[in-house]
């Protein structure tokens, strides 16, 4: 697949965030105060990092789901992963679409952020 996780297919929406306790992975899941966002870098507790919090980004994906481009993209509290399940409680987010299929093996998909929150 092309892409790498917290990369670009278009811009838009990029903004500077201060990592968090535990720090940030490029292409994970993050909410940041009222903001959920796709980390584009990784980066230590304290540091400055861009997040993408509209717009496409290939971001991670649950291993062993298959998406469909269409499918609601929904970001995993738990391990900042996306995936096409709605969870229980407090399990998942709803961020966005999938916009490219992908395979129960793929690690990373292309989606389109439109945050909640703004």
């Amino acid at each position: 697949m092309a892409g790498f996780n917290g990369d670009r297919e278009s811009f838009s929406g990029d903004l500077s965030f201060t990592a968090p306790a535990g720090g940030v992975t490029r292409g994970k899941g993050y909410k940041i105060g009222a903001t959920y966002l796709v980390a584009r870098e990784t980066a230590v507790s304290g540091v400055a990092f861009v997040g993408a919090i509209q717009g496409s980004v290939y971001a991670a994906k649950v291993t062993g789901v298959v998406v469909a481009k269409g499918d609601a993209a929904y970001q995993t509290i738990a391990t900042n992963v996306m995936t096409n399940a709605i969870g229980s409680g407090t399990g998942t987010v709803l961020i966005g679409k999938f916009l490219a299929d992908a395979a129960t093996a793929d690690t990373k998909s292309l989606v389109f952020i439109v945050n909640p929150l703004i």
